[in-house]
């Protein structure tokens, strides 16, 4: 799947101190038979513009390539509010809500910008896997005090409802 131009992300300031993507314009192939985006787009979308805006913590080619570590994704849960369409203009803000030494969990929405409205939500739980060990590894030091800058900054804001701090990290024990 192509997001054009990886919707340049880039941060932004609001109201939550998110990192922003650019807009994107929902095109016809990303539609069903419905009429509304399908349902593995949002997916698609969420990820790629996810990895993307994640690379403005550190996690990126170059950390994968110099360090050898990278993060996995373990868990991860959409929740569907409103449908987009065609021409639907949409844009994407990344809120870490929390941290230990080896997982992360994220948040994503994906608004609709002309709404005005969020028109679905990504939550993913990471963990830190060395890329030579294939297991998780801590955060190195200089990544874990970024992190805990980000989550200090994105906690100031109260969460969307139905939104839980805490996916099931039992399962993902490091």
């Amino acid at each position: 799947m192509t997001i054009p131009e990886k919707a340049a992300m880039q941060p932004g300031p609001d109201q939550t101190n998110a990192l922003h993507s650019r807009p994107v314009v929902v095109p016809a192939e990303w539609l069903d038979l419905y009429g509304h985006m399908n349902a593995a787009r949002y997916f698609d979308v969420f990820v790629a513009t996810g990895y993307s805006l994640l690379s403005q913590v550190g996690f990126d080619e170059a950390y994968a390539r110099d360090r050898r570590c990278g993060i996995f994704l373990v868990d991860a849960r959409i929740q569907y509010f409103h449908e987009l369409r065609l021409g639907s203009c949409i844009s994407l803000r990344l809120r870490i809500l929390q941290a230990d030494a080896r997982r992360m969990q994220v948040l994503i929405e994906m608004l609709d910008d002309a709404q005005g409205h969020v028109a679905a939500l990504l939550q993913q739980l990471f963990v830190h896997v060395s890329l030579e060990t294939r297991r998780s590894a801590p955060f190195e030091t200089p990544l874990r005090e970024r992190i805990g800058q980000l989550i200090r900054q994105h906690g100031e804001c109260p969460l969307p409802n139905g939104v839980q701090r805490r996916l099931d990290w039992r399962r993902h024990s490091p």
